[in-house]
């Protein structure tokens, strides 16, 4: 007896001619073989979202506990250390948020929202890092620094000032940037097919001529730093 419908085909479906007819679903064995692919493509991407949201929530937890101890250490050599397990935690996440990044940028995914979570969450810790990051630093000019400053002659420490200040502007446009491309990824998940979007479509536009030049200034600092 013929297959029937989509619940009824046989194990040996796969071996029929190629393109038979199903009468009651006018679907073929290629078509059905075709959708189980693709769903099956789908889950195996759902499992790896999945699966990079749990390592997201592990990282946070863990960079959570680390900024907590360093928060409330005084001990100097622990703080330090601490510090440096802080670095490498956020750098796990940065490499996850780059995954995010690529999923929420594909036509694939139709729901972006939980997408744009994660990164979002991920990009606070940044925020967070950033400010520990600058008290580093701050905390070895204090020590090191000063004593270095006062053997420089004016021009080596107008130089070292104007590094730091480019540093500093490389690291507060990469910030906009970031803020930017997450406003341009919302906004890009809002709009509707066949629906006048036009105020939307002209920021994103916008959105993309800021983030050119943002990037063309990055470029243009760090080369400044390095002459």
């Amino acid at each position: 007896m013929a297959p029937t419908g989509l619940h009824s085909r046989s194990p040996t479906a796969a071996y029929l001619p190629a393109c038979l007819p199903t009468p009651a679903l006018h679907e073929t064995p290629c078509d059905y073989q075709a959708i189980v692919q693709v769903n099956m493509a789908a889950r195996k991407l759902q499992q790896e979202i999945d699966k990079t949201f749990k390592k997201v929530a592990e990282g946070v937890a863990e960079f959570d506990g680390i900024y907590e101890k360093i928060e409330q250490s005084n001990n100097p050599a622990q703080k330090e250390k601490l510090e440096d397990n802080l670095k490498r935690e956020i750098k796990k996440l940065q490499r996850l948020r780059d995954q995010i990044k690529t999923w929420a940028a594909s036509n694939d995914i139709k729901d972006k929202a939980p997408l744009l979570e994660h990164r979002k969450l991920i990009e606070t810790q940044m925020e967070r890092f950033k400010a520990v990051e600058k008290a580093m630093k701050t905390k070895a000019y204090s020590k090191e620094g000063l004593s270095a400053a006062a053997k420089l002659d004016p021009k080596e420490q107008a130089k070292a000032e104007a590094g730091e200040f480019l540093s500093n502007m490389v690291d507060e446009l990469e910030q906009q940037i970031e803020t930017l491309e997450a406003e341009s990824e919302q906004l890009q998940v809002t709009m509707k097919k066949g629906k006048s979007q036009a105020a939307k479509a002209e920021r994103i536009a916008t959105i993309e001529h800021i983030i050119e030049r943002h990037k063309w200034h990055q470029v243009f600092d760090i080369t400044s730093q390095m002459a």
